[in-house]
């Protein structure tokens, strides 16, 4: 219990943050309110049928991965009426009858994944051989950033993802040291998954799979069976869902928001340039009633554009979207939306400058750990290769600081490795 008191104390201490915000979450805000109004039909069944909702397959196409709503509708009670939506923005001691179990039953659910979250992200540093202390710390790094507890009262996706990237790539690192397919087949189902609550793991799977076979390069009987252990629990999760969505909609797709996230980021529209992604998405929905039609509209426009940019001017407005993604957060911008009962937006700034600081720092020991210890190993290649390729995700998705939270636990992972190989130099080699 000693070896592991640090950690103990950090999950004390987020749990306690994450619940007191909670506890004092004055409304409802932005895209919480559809999430609460689209959550899957059959929330209103009876408790073991709604279960059934969380089956690849039995999910509605929705405008984001579909995941999310089926969650929450397994949660939820009935169905809130046109009238208890448009009250949302109430306590939550106020909000109707209806909706006060659906809200303590999210909290809970949140509570419950940031401390999975923590106990993976523990985990996976004590694997790559990290100290307890520095895995703690690396814990604390990301945990008590108040972007990261931002999300704990929130109906949004973050910490589900979260969770369950962690829970994957804790197996993959697993099946890198040590050769365990039983780890990768975990890897692929949990995955899968996250493909359901956010698409952006699915690049990141096809990067890897020159990783995967490195350890079996010596016969290529043991490298098919090394792809198909890996693609077989991931095809068939997602690949159910995909064929729900074509059989009653006529497209291959998880979600219908892929392309718009794209456009928001690198395609400004002229005549609003300077407001941004609030008047790009206007033109988005102007494109056509049809959430299909309007993904096919939002990438003729991004090719077209991509097609007349130069290089140059692309990289500008990449770095300038990963800037904004760095230093700018929804906690910000709930604090000064007055989120919380209670919380002066004037003596918020504090924690404001916190969670800037914290993801500064974190960015900074991820690029170097990038730089010098992503070649050491296939696992460290595996998790630098997971932060390039994150990073430019986020540079070409630039307006929505809500999808950095998801790369903070992989920087604070090689921020841990760093002090590590730092603490050891004198005394023998890094720890690979």
């Amino acid at each position: 219990m000693t070896r592991h008191a640090a950690a103990l104390l950090c999950l004390a201490l987020v749990l306690a943050g994450a619940l007191f915000l909670g506890l004092r979450t004055a409304r409802l805000w932005g895209d919480e309110k559809a999430y609460v109004a689209l959550t899957h039909p059959t929330r209103e069944a009876p408790w073991p049928e709604r279960f059934r909702a969380l089956l690849p397959g039995e999910m509605p196409l929705r405008w984001w991965p579909p995941l999310p709503f089926s969650v929450y509708g397994v949660l939820a009670g009935p169905r809130p009426s046109a009238a208890d939506l448009d009250d949302l923005d109430v306590a939550a001691t106020g909000l109707p009858a209806a909706m006060r179990p659906f809200w303590w039953r999210a909290l809970a659910l949140n509570l419950a994944l940031l401390g999975c979250s923590c106990g993976l992200l523990y985990a996976l540093c004590l694997t790559l051989g990290v100290g307890p202390w520095l895995a703690a710390a690396a814990c604390a790094l990301v945990a008590l950033n108040p972007r990261t507890l931002f999300y704990a009262p929130a109906l949004w996706p973050e910490l589900l993802h979260q969770a369950l990237f962690l829970g994957g790539l804790l197996g993959l690192v697993r099946y890198l040291r040590w050769g365990s397919l039983r780890a990768l087949a975990v890897t692929s189902a949990i995955w899968g998954y996250a493909a359901l609550t956010k698409r952006v793991v699915e690049p990141y799977a096809l990067l890897l799979l020159p990783l995967l076979v490195w350890p079996a390069r010596r016969s290529v009987g043991s490298m098919l069976v090394t792809l198909l252990v890996f693609a077989a629990p991931y095809g068939a999760i997602t690949g159910l869902q995909r064929w729900t969505n074509a059989r009653e909609h006529g497209a291959w797709v998880l979600s219908t928001n892929t392309w718009v996230n794209v456009e928001t980021g690198l395609v400004p529209d002229d005549a609003y340039q300077d407001l941004g992604y609030a008047k790009v998405l206007d033109r988005y929905h102007a494109a056509s009633a049809a959430p299909l039609e309007r993904e096919v509209a939002a990438r003729g426009r991004v090719f077209e554009h991509l097609q007349s940019t130069s290089l140059a001017a692309l990289a500008a407005r990449v770095g300038e979207n990963y800037g904004r993604q760095i230093l700018d957060s929804f906690f910000a911008l709930g604090v000064s939306a007055e989120r919380w009962r209670g919380v002066d937006p004037a003596n918020a700034s504090w924690a404001i400058v916190l969670g800037q600081t914290m993801s500064v720092l974190l960015t900074a020991c991820g690029a170097l750990g990038v730089v010098w210890l992503g070649w050491r190993s296939p696992t460290h290649a595996a998790l630098a290769l997971f932060l390039i390729y994150y990073w430019a995700a986020l540079g070409v998705v630039g307006h929505n600081p809500r999808f950095f939270v998801q790369s903070m636990p992989l920087m604070a992972v090689f921020a841990a490795l760093l002090s590590q190989r730092w603490s050891r130099h004198a005394r023998g080699p890094a720890v690979v």
